[in-house]
């Protein structure tokens, strides 16, 4: 008649679809299409998301349920990271969305995370994001900071605006690091992302990325990054230099449908000491080079113009050399036979531009004394014009 109640015990498992449930003991109530299971009870929901608990009740029908004392993960955010949870109370309230009551999330697998989240309530919506409600944002289990409300996005393959995940690190110079950064999509073909660092022994960091794209071969980014030094741990002192400053930069390339490419690589530090101890990069921090650059080029038949404008810095102890083309035209011409001449090639290479050097030292007689010379300060524009004419006969 419909109304059977079926039990099953010992490493039950049921598979509905794309569903899979597993426990100990299985009480099926064919009246309602309910489902109670208990004991290790892992409820699968394909390769995107886990819930295990000590009890569960579920419906057969709508695919939903109730777990008790449960930890899971979701699939992955959008930089690869696999979030975990652990939760009083977890609901399926529909196919694609589980509420979290009184839960924990992290993406450290550890037993004490480095990190992690506490929110009275939380919304998974399976491949979009997480929702958090009432949020504590923890260290080691130890609260460090109030969330009213927490958006963190999941999506495997679409951008999604949202708060990234955040991340800690620890160095002798700076101290703790707590990154937080926030992901907002402009469009299909722009994106902006928002960075804060805390620095436990020297400071705050702040800054932006945008990156666009024009075309599927053109591309820009462009953003800054700065920080405020010496407002955490030791103050400013002389064994405690304010090594604080900026750092704006642009790269990208742009093909012009007339033939024309352009491309952009800017680097503007405020300082040496600035690069060193705040860049992730390696080469940024060992290399004394700094340079900033925009290229335009076409080639056409036997043709090729070249508008170079370029500002290098090379900081060595006690100086910094800076160099400028302001600007440089180039026009080279590939070999051609000439029309009169059967036999006879011609081409050529001109150049035209505006160039200049200054030199900035620290202390100018240990400079004379170690160089022989004062530093060299040229106008601002020093006019320059080669050309290589070139004939060649083929033996």
């Amino acid at each position: 008649d419909g109304k059977r109640i079926l039990t099953y015990t010992g490493n039950v498992d049921a598979r509905f679809g794309i569903y899979r449930l597993q426990a100990d003991k299985m009480t099926i109530y064919e009246e309602d299409d309910r489902l109670v299971a208990e004991g290790s009870v892992i409820f699968d929901q394909g390769d995107d998301q886990r819930i295990t608990g000590a009890r569960a009740v579920w419906n057969i029908r709508t695919k939903l349920g109730v777990f008790e004392d449960s930890t899971g993960f979701t699939n992955q955010t959008t930089d690869g990271t696999v979030m975990y949870f652990t939760a009083d109370r977890v609901e399926r309230t529909s196919l694609d969305t589980v509420v979290v009551t009184h839960g924990k999330f992290t993406s450290c697998d550890a037993s004490t995370p480095k990190w992690s989240f506490t929110a009275d309530e939380a919304e998974i919506k399976t491949n979009d994001r997480v929702k958090l409600k009432g949020a504590k944002f923890r260290i080691k289990d130890i609260p460090i900071l109030p969330i009213p409300f927490a958006s963190i996005p999941i999506r495997e393959r679409d951008r999604a605006s949202g708060f990234l995940t955040p991340s800690l690190s620890y160095s002798p110079l700076k101290g703790f690091r707590l990154t937080n950064g926030y992901f907002q999509t402009l469009g299909r073909s722009a994106d902006v992302t928002f960075r804060t660092d805390v620095f436990s022994e020297r400071g705050i960091g702040y800054g932006l990325e945008a990156r666009t794209r024009a075309n599927s071969r053109s591309f820009l980014n462009f953003g800054f990054y700065a920080v405020k030094d010496r407002i955490l741990g030791a103050g400013r002192d002389a064994q405690h230099p304010d090594q604080g400053g900026t750092s704006v930069f642009a790269e990208g390339v742009h093909f012009f449908p007339n033939g024309f490419t352009a491309s952009v690589d800017i680097t503007l530090t405020s300082s040496l000491a600035f690069r060193q101890v705040f860049s992730d990069g390696i080469q940024q921090i060992i290399s004394p080079l700094e340079n900033s650059q925009v290229f335009i080029n076409k080639s056409w038949d036997n043709y090729t113009i070249n508008f170079l404008t370029r500002s290098q810095v090379i900081s060595i102890p006690n100086a910094r050399i800076k160099s400028r083309n302001l600007p440089s035209i180039n026009l080279e011409k590939r070999p051609s036979e000439v029309s009169f001449l059967k036999g006879v090639y011609f081409s050529f290479r001109t150049a035209l531009e505006g160039v200049s050097r200054k030199e900035e030292v620290d202390n100018l007689a240990l400079h004379r004394k170690l160089t022989g010379g004062d530093p060299v300060d040229t106008p601002s524009v020093v006019q320059r014009f080669d050309a290589y004419p070139e004939v060649s006969i083929p033996l």
